[in-house]
């Protein structure tokens, strides 16, 4: 699949995260979200704050893509609720 999507477009597609990565990852956003109570920005001027919200805009590109798991999708949901699909 990542091979076609190459051929199509002809930009690479990442590689999915390990699941330990991913658990990481939401983790930092959901730390981030009870500090701050709003959804990290991937154009903030602080660089922790970026690189979250282009985390997370990256795990909603895949979901529209249809390549984020269900599990993973519903993992997100838990933690950020329905904002996260109407940010970025």
């Amino acid at each position: 699949m990542h091979e076609l999507a190459w051929q199509i477009t002809g930009l690479p597609v990442p590689a999915q995260q390990d699941e330990a990565d991913f658990a990481a990852a939401l983790h930092r956003v959901e730390v981030f979200l009870a500090d701050y109570r709003h959804l990290p920005d991937p154009r903030a001027r602080n660089a922790y704050e970026a690189r979250l919200g282009s985390w997370l805009d990256a795990e909603r590109a895949a979901d529209e893509h249809g390549a984020l798991s269900l599990k993973r999708r519903e993992r997100i949901q838990q933690v950020v609720g329905d904002e996260w699909r109407k940010a970025g």
